[in-house]
């Protein structure tokens, strides 16, 4: 990431595996922490009939699998607002998927984008946008919007 720094490294979390214990949560806790992941899905664990993890043991409770899944999920808040945080000032290209009521879509870094709403700016159109501030955690707004042209985009 270091050497791509608009990169948004994102991964899936399953909480709550049987087996898990608070010493490996903590440990993918403190993994996840460490990391600059701009992308985090996280959900609890569901035992599904007829796999074999629904007859390991240790089963994890419900409701400890959902706090930690609720842990984790602001974890991933926090990492996605600082990911959008340095995308700011960037000019990425991005794909316009809706443009009433307002323009929206998303760059090539899967930053979700809204731009206000401008003639000339229409679904299915890629453009260049400058990233000004986020909204939320996975939405930005974007300003200046122009034709894309991603031969002459340029690596930092």
């Amino acid at each position: 990431w270091e050497k791509v720094p608009l990169l948004c490294l994102g991964t899936d979390v399953i909480v709550g595996f049987p087996g898990e214990t608070e010493q490996t949560f903590a440990e993918c806790l403190q993994f996840l922490t460490e990391l600059p992941f701009g992308l985090m899905h996280v959900f609890p664990y569901s035992p599904r009939a007829g796999t074999p993890a629904a007859t390991f043991p240790d089963q994890v409770p419900t409701g400890l699998a959902e706090h930690r899944a609720a842990r984790l999920l602001h974890l991933a808040e926090e990492k996605s607002r600082q990911f959008a945080d340095r995308q700011i000032g960037q000019r990425l290209p991005v794909l316009l998927e809706q443009s009433s009521p307002h323009a929206e879509g998303w760059t090539d870094n899967y930053l979700k984008v809204r731009l206000p709403q401008q003639p000339g700016l229409n679904a299915n159109t890629l453009i260049t946008a400058e990233i000004v501030r986020h909204l939320n955690h996975r939405a930005v707004l974007g300003t200046a919007p122009q034709p894309c042209h991603p031969s002459s985009r340029k690596e930092p």
